[in-house]
C-alpha cells in the first residue's frame, strides 16, 4: 500500500515546501498538464535516495500560469536507477522547478499542494465510432487549426506522450469534438506554454495549428501563447466519429 502523506496548501510567500522531501535521487514518473483547469501535477517515486524505494509523492501546482520543460527521455530512462531527479525547488516569487539528469521543466503556479493523491486524469472520446489516423504522413491531411489543447500527459518511465484537444471537423465554424494524440516510443518533448493566456476565452482557439516532419518524426503544436514539440517513434490520432 503507498505510504500516507496528508495534503496541504501553501502560497507563494510560504517559502519552500518541498524542504522536508528528499527529491534528490527519485525518478520522475509522470507529469500532467490540465490547461483547462490551470493545474499541473507532477509525480516521482523513491528509487536509489533518501525517499523509501516505491513510495510515490504528487507534487501539484494549483493557479498555474506558465509552464516550461525540455526532457531527453532516453537520457531519463538511463538514470531512472538511482534517481533522473537531481533536485526540485518551490521559490518565493511561485516559480516550481525541478532538475533533471536528462532534462528540467518549471511551473509557474499560485499555490502548491503536496500528497500522494492520483495525477490528473482527462476523459478519453467516447466508446463510440471512432476516427483513427495512425502515423506521420496520414496526420498531414488533417487541419488543427481553430482547436484547443486541453491536457498534456508524459510518462517517461512508458517513453509515452498524450495530448488531450478539441478540434474542428470540418470548417473553423463547425462543432468541436474530443480527440486525443498518443505518441509510443518518444525520444524528446519540449514545450513553452502561457497557461494564463491559453486560458482566455479565444475566438481561434488556443491550437492555431499542428506541423510534422516525416524524416525526422516530430510534431510541432503551435499554440496562440506557446508551443510543444514531441519526437517520437509512432503517432496516433484518435477522435470521435
Amino acid at each position: 500500500m503507498r505510504p500516507s502523506r496528508p495534503d496541504y496548501v501553501v502560497d507563494a510567500k510560504a517559502g519552500n515546501p518541498l524542504k522536508d522531501v528528499a527529491l534528490h535521487d527519485t525518478a520522475l514518473t509522470s507529469v500532467e498538464l490540465a490547461l483547462d483547469r490551470l493545474m499541473c501535477t507532477v509525480e516521482v517515486e523513491g528509487s536509489g535516495g533518501q525517499m523509501a524505494e516505491g513510495e510515490r509523492v504528487v507534487i501539484t501546482c494549483q493557479g498555474l500560469h506558465s509552464f516550461f520543460a525540455s526532457f531527453n527521455l532516453a537520457e531519463m530512462l538511463d538514470n531512472d536507477w538511482p534517481g533522473n531527479v537531481q533536485d526540485g525547488r518551490y521559490h518565493e516569487n511561485g516559480i516550481f522547478r525541478v532538475y533533471l539528469t536528462g532534462g528540467m521543466l518549471e511551473a509557474g503556479a499560485a499555490a502548491l499542494t503536496l500528497g500522494d493523491s492520483a495525477p490528473l486524469e482527462h476523459e478519453a472520446p467516447g466508446e463510440g465510432a471512432h476516427v483513427v489516423i495512425s502515423g506521420y504522413q496520414a496526420l498531414y491531411a488533417v487541419d488543427f487549426d481553430f482547436g484547443f489543447l486541453e491536457h498534456l500527459s508524459v510518462s517517461p518511465t512508458l517513453g509515452a506522450i498524450t495530448a488531450h484537444v478539441l478540434m474542428r471537423v470540418a470548417d473553423p465554424s463547425s462543432e468541436l469534438v474530443p480527440a486525443v494524440l498518443s505518441f509510443t516510443g518518444v525520444k524528446s518533448c519540449s514545450l513553452k506554454l502561457d497557461v494564463a493566456a491559453m486560458k482566455a476565452p479565444a475566438r481561434f482557439g488556443s491550437l492555431r495549428s499542428l506541423r510534422m516532419s516525416v524524416r525526422s518524426r516530430t510534431v510541432w503544436m503551435y499554440c496562440s501563447e506557446g508551443f510543444v514539440e514531441v519526437v517520437a517513434d509512432q503517432v496516433v490520432l484518435r477522435r470521435a466519429g
